[in-house]
C-alpha cells in the first residue's frame, strides 16, 4: 500500500540503480524469505495443530501456540513487506517501510506505529482524521479512537471476530491516552513492553480463531490457568519453530538496537559478507522448508 506521494514521482524521473540499492535490496529480500519461509511457516505448522484442535489442549499448549501465532504474523507480514521493498529497490524504487520491529513497543500507540505502518497510517489519515481526530473534546477523541480501530478490523472481513479484535486495540488506545492525559505521562516504563505485548496477544486470539465460540472458548482456558504438560506434537517440527523464533527474534534485537531500519541495513556488508550471508540462508531455507503455505496478508 504504496502513497502516490511517493510512489508516482518515482515512475515519472529517471531512476538510477547503484550499489546502495542492489546491497540493501538484496539484504532485505532474504531478510524477507528467511522471515517467511523458514520462521513463519514452521510457526505455522504448530499453531494449526492445536489451534484445529483448541478443545483438546489445557492452557500452557494454547498459550503457547497463541505466542506462536503472534510471531508467525508478524514474521509472515513483514517478510511479505520486505520481499516487496527488497524487490523494488532493484528496479530503483524506493518504497516506505512497512514494519518496523512492532513488538519492541512500550505502548499500543507505539505498537501501531511500529505495525503495518502503510494501513496504520491510512487508517489515521482517512479515519480518525476525517472523523476529528482529537480536535473536539476528550470525548469525542475516544469515539474516533474505539470507531478507526473498529472499522480497521472490518477491513479484514465481515467477522464479528476482527470487530472484537479492532474494538479491543480501540478500547486500549483509548485508556491509553486517558492514562497519559490524566497522569502527564508520555509513555510507560519496561513494564510497558509486557502490558503491550499482553494486549495484542489477546486479540490476535480473535484474528485467528475461526469464529467468536472457538476464540472465547481458547481465551477462556487460557485465563483459567490449567497449566499442565505442553503438547509438543511433532517434535522436530516443535524444535525447529522454537530454535528459528528464537533466532528471528536475536536477528530483530540486532538491527533493533543498531538504530537503523531493515531496508538500511544491508549497506553495512561488504559484497563478499553479503553473499556469505545469502548462501547462509539459502541453506537455512533449504533444511528448513516445510510445506508450502500462502502469505496470511493475501486473505484480505
Amino acid at each position: 500500500m504504496e502513497r502516490a506521494s511517493n510512489l508516482i514521482p518515482q515512475i515519472e524521473k529517471k531512476r538510477n540503480l547503484n550499489i546502495t540499492l542492489i546491497k540493501t535490496g538484496l539484504f532485505q529480500i532474504f531478510i524477507g524469505l528467511f522471515r517467511k519461509v523458514a520462521i513463519a511457516d514452521n510457526l505455522g505448522i504448530y499453531v494449526d495443530s492445536v489451534y484445529g484442535n483448541y478443545e483438546i489442549h489445557n492452557s500452557s499448549t494454547l498459550l503457547v501456540a497463541t505466542v506462536f501465532y503472534a510471531f508467525q504474523i508478524y514474521f509472515d507480514f513483514s517478510g511479505y513487506s520486505d520481499i516487496a521493498i527488497g524487490s523494488a529497490k532493484l528496479f530503483g524504487f524506493n518504497f516506505n517501510r512497512n514494519f518496523n520491529f512492532p513488538y519492541f513497543s512500550r505502548t499500543l500507540s507505539e505498537f501501531w506505529r511500529r505495525w503495518h505502518m502503510s494501513l496504520s497510517f491510512w487508517l489515521r489519515d482517512y479515519l480518525y482524521i476525517s472523523l476529528g481526530g482529537n480536535r473536539k473534546g476528550i470525548i469525542i477523541t475516544y469515539r474516533n479512537l474505539l470507531l478507526t480501530m473498529l472499522i480497521g478490523g472490518l477491513w479484514h472481513g465481515s467477522s464479528w471476530n476482527f470487530v472484537i479484535w479492532g474494538g479491543i486495540h480501540g478500547l486500549f488506545l483509548s485508556l491509553e491516552k486517558y492514562t497519559f492525559s490524566a497522569f502527564k505521562i508520555k509513555t510507560f516504563n519496561a513494564f510497558g513492553y509486557i502490558y503491550t505485548f499482553i494486549v495484542v496477544l489477546i486479540a490476535w486470539i480473535f484474528f485467528r480463531a475461526p469464529d467468536f465460540h472457538s476464540a472465547s472458548t481458547i481465551l477462556t482456558k487460557i485465563f483459567s490457568f490449567n497449566y499442565g504438560i505442553l503438547f509438543i506434537g511433532n517434535i522436530n517440527a516443535f524444535v525447529n519453530a522454537l530454535l528459528l523464533l528464537s533466532l528471528g527474534i536475536l536477528i530483530d534485537l540486532k538491527i533493533f538496537r543498531s538504530g537503523t531500519s531493515l531496508e538500511e541495513y544491508g549497506v553495512r556488508y561488504s559484497a563478499i559478507k553479503l553473499s556469505m550471508i545469502m548462501a547462509v540462508i539459502i541453506l537455512m531455507l533449504c533444511l528448513f522448508y516445510s510445506t508450502a503455505e500462502n502469505f496470511i496478508y493475501f486473505q484480505f
